[in-house]
């Protein structure tokens, strides 16, 4: 008898620290950026798998951030390990991430399935870990939409853009290579779209177009540039995730992304039938011969052609002036 207790407790003294390293991981996750109601849905659908798949020991508490612009608060807090997972517009990096500037390239990608296999593919990985440093990791590009041109007339050539005030909502490569073309650029936050402001037109995605009222009813469905979100986790708190914990995340964030996709899909076809259905509205998808004339026109000055050339090979496109 005396044996058997023995044992029980030599049994308990080797299964406490088991009891201790298999404390939950608590993950604040905060959402900063230009915030789209799927962006929201797949940030909530990312605390479910990261819950379920890892039995209750990943808990996870998701928070709406400052509002847009998100600040560079945002990014200290994430570095001091405030918050451990964030999600945030890739643009506002864009200033100061050179990686970045390949999203920053109109007309770069044919269309949705073309923008998802470079996210998909070994330049896609390595776009990551450019982005990685200074005390950050990025984990996932997530779709967000294309942007695109709605004016008081059809925007088909590059030259129906000269003379035309357009409104957008961040200054972007695309909007200056508009601005190059002869069309005057007026950034909209301090506009409201829809409103009396003397505009022309926009430059905005579905759902921004969708959202707003009063706008021009010719549009061009141009897909020229893309707009995606960043998920970024602390590098301190990330070296610390076991290997075992790290397989499970990482499933859950390709997953999500997944979902995101399909999030973005849904709410472009939502968009483009509320659209249609609300008033007159003409609606003109551009060629490819028509993407091509403007990918010439677009071509962004200041940036080196050899980073251009660089983007065009990534993504398996002849890379021609």
């Amino acid at each position: 008898m005396l044996n058997k207790c023995l044992i029980i407790l030599l049994l308990g003294s080797l299964l406490c620290p088991l009891a201790v390293s298999a404390e939950p991981i608590f993950i604040h996750f905060t959402l900063s950026q230009r915030s789209d109601e799927f962006g929201a849905t797949a940030a909530a659908y990312l605390k479910k798998l990261l819950e379920q798949r890892s039995g209750g020991r990943i808990r996870v508490s998701v928070s709406q951030g400052s509002p847009p612009p998100p600040g560079q608060q945002t990014l200290e807090d994430l570095r001091s390990n405030r918050y451990q997972l964030v999600l945030i517009d890739a643009a506002f990096l864009a200033p100061t991430e050179s990686a970045l500037t390949l999203f920053d390239q109109p007309f770069l990608f044919d269309n949705v399935a073309h923008f998802h296999r470079f996210l998909d593919s070994p330049a896609g990985a390595g776009l990551l870990e450019d982005l990685s440093h200074d005390g950050i990791i990025a984990l996932s590009l997530w779709d967000q939409g294309f942007r695109q041109l709605i004016a008081d007339v059809p925007l088909l050539t590059p030259q129906d853009v000269t003379g035309k005030v357009l409104g957008s909502q961040k200054p972007t490569a695309s909007s200056k290579g508009l601005e190059n073309l002869g069309a005057e650029i007026r950034h909209l936050d301090h506009l409201q779209p829809g409103g009396d402001e003397g505009l022309n037109g926009f430059e905005l995605t579905l759902s921004q177009i969708a959202a707003a009222q009063f706008l021009p009813a010719h549009l061009t469905l141009s897909n020229h540039a893309v707009e995606t979100q960043l998920l970024l986790s602390n590098q301190n708190f990330w070296a610390g995730v076991s290997e075992e914990m790290k397989v499970i995340v990482q499933g859950a964030i390709r997953d999500a992304a997944l979902y995101s996709r399909e999030l973005a899909s849904q709410a472009r076809a939502a968009s483009l039938k509320r659209l249609t259905a609300s008033q007159p509205r003409y609606i003109y998808p551009l060629t490819r011969a028509q993407r091509q004339t403007w990918r010439k026109a677009l071509v962004i000055r200041q940036t080196p052609e050899s980073a251009r050339i660089d983007a065009l090979r990534l993504l398996g496109r002849e890379s021609q002036p």
